[in-house]
């Protein structure tokens, strides 16, 4: 296997990998903590900030049209 395809690459030579068991449960477990962070709504100044980054974003846009 060339080097740099391996999972365990950045690991110390002294060290195993993860066995696949332990890594399928350790993803999951990051998978559903992440998810109840994406599925939570955003909070009504940082929203209002995107809608005004969006808008000054769009004035440019229009302006290189010009």
């Amino acid at each position: 296997m060339a080097k740099g395809n391996r999972k365990s690459d950045n690991l110390p030579d002294d060290q195993e990998s993860v066995p696949p068991e332990l890594e399928r449960q350790i993803n999951e477990n990051l998978r559903q903590l992440y998810q109840q962070t994406l599925d939570e709504e955003l909070p009504d100044h940082l929203q209002e900030l995107l809608r005004r980054l969006k808008e000054q974003e769009q004035d440019q846009d229009e302006d290189r049209v010009k």
